[in-house]
């Protein structure tokens, strides 16, 4: 019995663990996708008479943007299950 309830305590603290790991994971992905946002409105900021080329790559960086987005929302939803 006292191997069982041993047992169950370590996989407590190793699931405890995980879940930290799995958030720490999440708010680093937060925090990159906020750097991306940040930038991408300064560089909007700076280019107010977007020309063709400057278009291209603005929806490209958005883009990006929405598919961290989906990637952290992803994560955020698997850390719920």
């Amino acid at each position: 019995m006292e191997k069982f309830n041993s047992s169950k305590a370590s996989n407590g603290v190793f699931k405890k663990d995980l879940r930290l790991r799995e958030m720490e994971g999440i708010r680093e992905q937060q925090e990159r996708l906020a750097k991306l946002h940040f930038n991408f409105g300064a560089d909007m900021n700076l280019h107010s008479n977007l020309s063709s080329p400057d278009l291209r790559m603005s929806e490209k960086k958005m883009k990006t943007l929405m598919e961290k987005l989906a990637e952290l929302s992803e994560s955020i939803e698997n850390l719920q299950n």
